[in-house]
């Protein structure tokens, strides 16, 4: 949803389930070897197979991590 203002975290601590989203992250991407976002936009304009398997672990993470924030 659009906001008029940005809203910052109300704590500034380093916890470990942000550390750990960190790592995950850093080594999803190191081990595909692409950002996320021109990822997607070298699947669309050349989609392939070995593309397609990082699309599909890459939305299967995020539908995962918005189903654990649901139940949280």
């Amino acid at each position: 949803m659009l906001s008029v203002k940005f809203n910052f975290p109300s704590t500034g601590q380093i916890d470990m389930k942000l550390m750990l989203g960190g790592v995950l992250f850093g080594a999803g991407w190191g081990l595909a070897g692409a950002c996320p976002g021109p990822a997607l936009v070298s699947f669309m304009a050349n989609a392939n197979s070995v593309t397609g398997v990082w699309v599909a672990a890459f939305f299967t993470g995020v539908v995962a991590a918005s189903e654990r924030k649901q139940k949280v």
